[in-house]
């Protein structure tokens, strides 16, 4: 009885057995046939949307799991027989070579959702730092893997397009200079005879590319370096506009009744400096874009320069004469219609500098209507006043001979004065 039941059960253990190396070898063509097919249809063309390669791919990933609870099912058997659990190479790679996929058509449906919002979006709204940023990123770990997938159609695609975005990356950054205006769009369109409004809501990326800009870097990048250098003109130009806004002419009293220019050496340092700067821009050849501020300015200072130059020659004969004219009521009685005349300019001469002095913008004093006209007027004045008070003081020598040589106008006008005072019965030795 007992030998029946052994025989029984050794049969029964070599028909398990058998069942057992049978399942075995279908899953071990199960793991072969999953591989070839995984070989064949494992989806690396770039002709597929990624949606269809990812359904590819998660069936081929639930195939592999079958895999997986086939071979646990066998586990129990080859415990039993003590049999070796199969480890094939094959499946593993299969693992792998979805992995693989997975990560370069995740790479190819994130890539396309950032250049579609790039393409579509406004391009005057465009974060050109981001998106190089980003396209490095993907370029970076599209690169990676090709060290696995170099010969995948996908790949190549995707290498490919990354390429050209980043090639065109400099002619966006040319585009999306700050310090293209107009005027340099005009000339592109000109070139391309092509219209079409660069800030309209329309103008987007997609665009760009349609209407033929990347056809023409060249053009562009040297439009994009002259708007670099007049960018620079202007904003020295914006430079020297908002320092004159600041520059005043140094002004203190005198006298507690009258002011005067107590210092020019700061401002004509300016003066220099900016006249240098503005004849640079004249020679430029980008001078004709900024011709009317560049002539403005150039004008200004020059006419700056020569009313403050023109108002310190004034002031020093008025300094002189008014310490004449308004302490002397002898050389006032002796030059009468000089003496009106330079009470006429001392009035002018008080109140332009008290003007200055209420508002001491030396472009607004300078520059404003009539302001030369008056100056030069008065300095002519008082050079005539000058000429007059010379010959009346040459004549006087003659009564003061040993003053001849010696003394100069002002002493002599002292003495002049001085002896005109004297009672007519006080000898004035000579």
């Amino acid at each position: 009885m007992l030998d029946k039941a052994q025989h029984a059960l050794d049969k029964a253990k070599v028909n398990m057995r058998r069942d057992l190396e049978s399942n075995l070898e279908a899953y071990c063509q199960q793991v072969l046939q999953l591989r070839e097919q995984v070989l064949i249809e494992i989806p690396t063309s770039q002709e597929l949307t990624p949606d269809e390669a990812f359904a590819v791919i998660h069936d081929f990933r639930h195939r592999v799991e079958a895999v997986y609870l086939r071979k646990h099912d066998l586990q129990a058997g080859l415990d039993i027989f003590n049999m070796e659990s199969p480890e094939h190479r094959e499946l593993k790679d299969t693992e792998r070579d979805l992995e693989l996929a997975n990560q370069i058509w995740i790479l190819v449906r994130d890539w396309t959702r950032a250049f579609d919002n790039w393409k579509t979006g406004r391009f005057d709204e465009l974060d050109i730092s981001e998106m190089e940023t980003v396209a490095g990123q993907f370029n970076k770990k599209v690169g990676k893997l090709g060290r696995d997938v170099k010969r995948w159609g996908i790949w190549e695609a995707m290498r490919t397009k990354l390429t050209e975005f980043l090639q065109t990356m400099p002619l966006i950054q040319d585009l999306r200079n700050p310090a293209m205006r107009s005027r340099h769009w005009d000339a592109l369109k000109r070139d391309l005879r092509r219209n079409f409004d660069e800030t309209s809501a329309e103008f987007t990326l997609e665009t760009v590319f349609s209407i033929g800009l990347s056809a023409v870097p060249d053009l562009i990048s040297e439009l994009s370096a002259n708007a670099n250098k007049e960018l620079a003109i202007e904003e020295t130009l914006k430079e020297i506009e908002t320092r004159w806004g600041e520059i005043d002419i140094d002004i203190s009293a005198y006298k507690e009744e009258y002011f005067k220019i107590r210092s020019t050496d700061d401002l004509f340092q300016v003066l220099e400096d900016d006249a240098v700067a503005l004849s640079t821009m004249k020679a430029s050849k980008f001078y004709g874009s900024f011709k009317s501020r560049i002539d403005k300015w150039e004008g200004a200072l020059a006419l700056v320069s020569e009313v403050i130059e023109l108002i310190l020659t004034v002031q020093r004969k008025w300094i002189y004469l008014e310490s004449i004219f308004m302490a002397s009521e002898d050389i006032c009685k002796q030059l009468p219609k000089e003496s009106s005349l330079f009470i006429e300019v001392n009035a002018t001469f008080g109140h332009v500098m008290s003007n200055a002095a209420e508002q001491p913008n030396a472009v607004i004093q300078c520059t404003a209507t009539g302001m030369l006209e008056t100056v030069t007027c008065m300095d002519d004045k008082l050079e005539t006043i000058q000429k007059s008070l010379d010959s009346y003081l040459e004549t006087k020598r003659d009564v003061f001979p040993r003053s001849r040589g010696s003394v100069g106008n002002m002493t002599l006008v002292q003495h002049h004065t001085a002896w005109r005072s004297l009672p007519e019965s006080v000898p004035f030795v000579v």
